[in-house]
Parts: C-alpha cells; structure tokens; sequence
C-alpha cells in the first residue's frame, strides 16, 4: 500500500485559460467549451499526469496555447498559484 511520502503530490487547477486555436476550432467556441471545466476544476485536486492528460485533449482538439493556473497540494508546500503555458510545436 502507498504511504503519503510514496504518492505524486496533488494540485488544484484554478483556471485554464485558452490562447490561441487552430483549424475550424476558434478560439472563442474552445473559450466557450472550457468554461463548464472552469466552473468545477478547483473542487477536487488532481495528480499533475492528469493536467497533462487534459492538455493532450484540448490539443487533439485544436488548442495550440493554454496556460493552467494551478496550486499545488502537498503536505510541505505553501499555497501558491503558478502558471503554466503549454504550446504544440508545429
């Protein structure tokens, strides 16, 4: 069984912001579609592979730049937000 000390730390997504879109998807219809994310994401922390996870499916869906705002959950960490920015490569 894994002890605390053994598992990933968690974090909180505070907010996905969507940059830029490519394709048919524009940036305001991607807008849209993350809001109802928005809403719940700051209700349950999640392990960081799961961020990435969803960083995977806004790309296969056309995002080619957000940025997470996220605070990380661990026993020994202070409550801070950070920012992340994820571009595709072409």
């Amino acid at each position: 069984m894994a002890t605390p000390a053994d598992m990933p730390p968690l974090i909180t997504v505070e907010k996905l912001v969507i940059n830029q879109t490519k394709g048919v998807l524009t940036l305001e219809s991607a807008q849209q579609g993350i809001e109802e994310y928005n809403r719940t994401c700051r209700q349950k922390p999640i392990p960081f592979k799961e961020l990435v996870r969803i960083l995977m499916i806004l790309q296969g869906f056309g995002v080619i730049d957000v940025t997470a705002f996220i605070k990380l959950r661990h026993q020994n960490s202070h409550h801070i937000t950070w920012s992340l920015n994820a571009k595709a490569q072409p």
